[in-house]
């Protein structure tokens, strides 16, 4: 592994961290959605769970119609760490985030989303 490998591989660390530090509020307002004694809770905080959410992410890479969107509205070939990091900080804040905060959340995933004209199967 060369020297720019390493730096690739620490920043890669680096911006998920951040992105998982900004997710969460200090002080949660209330438990979320989920909360501490949840399924969710339990599944995302297994150390499993980054090799999981990679595994998913190469299943993901298998359907055709998904990547074409992923790679025509996203700048995943420029800042695939970016991409990585704002998919975490997203899963984070919804599963450990208080209401408001996953809330917002998945408004600001819904409004991209909504600028992707996808299309189905047929």
């Amino acid at each position: 592994m060369t020297t720019g490998s390493y730096a690739d591989a620490a920043g890669l660390v680096e911006r998920s961290a951040a992105a998982y530090a900004a997710a969460v509020p200090v002080t949660p307002q209330d438990d979320g959605f989920f909360g501490p004694a949840s399924v969710a809770w339990r599944v995302s905080t297994d150390l499993a769970a980054p090799v999981s959410g990679l595994r998913s992410l190469l299943i993901q890479a298998l359907h055709p119609l998904a990547m074409a969107g992923v790679d025509q509205h996203s700048d995943w070939r420029t800042d695939p760490v970016g991409r990585l990091a704002a998919t975490s900080a997203y899963e984070v804040t919804v599963t450990f985030g208080d209401r408001a905060s996953a809330t917002r959340a998945a408004q600001r995933v819904r409004a991209v989303h909504e600028q992707c004209p996808g299309r189905g199967p047929g």
